[in-house]
């Protein structure tokens, strides 16, 4: 378990298709999904299982997986993912300052606040060649944030997400990603890998169930 060997779990696609609710319904997978995905695998679990518990994750927070049930079966609420990895995640104000400010492992979110993440990606490496940095990500997804990858499925690249064309406006402050672009926040390696040791510990049972907030 490391930021070195999650990142590298990051350059695996997870398994979609499979983390269905029942009865034939499959709700959108989601990049935060992936990364809870990767995080289990980094902890000891095998692709199947940690797929397991993304799973079971996404149907106890399912207004359609609960008690009558229905046909409204969402995907896993960012404000479950918010509050489960997000909390003091640090902003990165610029392109400036992005290199420096981050880690291989770490997970960095888009969007307007902590309290609604709508992106996703792990460090996968980064480099500096006279005076020329670069940061790379993994993600699932990407096609919003980044403009690459196909829509709602794996981007199976390293993209450097440290280039002009990404950051927008000027000052101490910028935006990230395609179009006017938004904030982006870092979370370091050890607390999401925390985080997800926490999930993973409230999922039990076969068939899995989380049994956690």
């Amino acid at each position: 378990m490391s930021a070195a060997t999650f990142a590298n779990h990051s350059r695996t696609g997870p398994n979609p298709d499979t983390a269905d609710h029942g009865g034939g319904f499959t709700p959108s997978y989601t990049c935060h999904m992936a990364a809870m995905h990767w995080a289990f695998m980094d902890r000891g679990d095998t692709q199947a299982v940690a797929n397991q518990r993304v799973t079971a994750v996404a149907v106890s927070q399912c207004p359609g997986c609960a008690p009558p049930g229905g046909h409204m079966h969402p995907s896993l609420p960012y404000a479950w993912y918010s509050a489960n990895f997000c909390a003091g995640a640090q902003h990165i104000a610029t392109r400036a300052a992005l290199y420096g400010a981050v880690e291989v492992g770490d997970v960095l979110i888009v969007g307007g606040a902590i309290q609604a993440p709508m992106h996703s990606m792990v460090v996968v490496s980064k480099r500096s060649i006279l005076g020329v940095t670069s940061v790379f990500i993994r993600g699932f997804n990407n096609v919003g944030t980044l403009g690459t990858g196909p829509h709602l499925q794996y981007d199976a690249s390293d993209r450097d997400i440290d280039r002009a064309t990404l950051w927008h406006g000027g000052g101490a402050a910028q935006t990230f990603g395609n179009g006017p672009g938004n904030n982006l926040y870092r979370i370091p390696f050890t607390d999401f890998s925390n985080r997800a040791g926490g999930v993973r510990g409230q999922c039990h049972g076969a068939p899995m169930t989380y049994r956690g907030n």
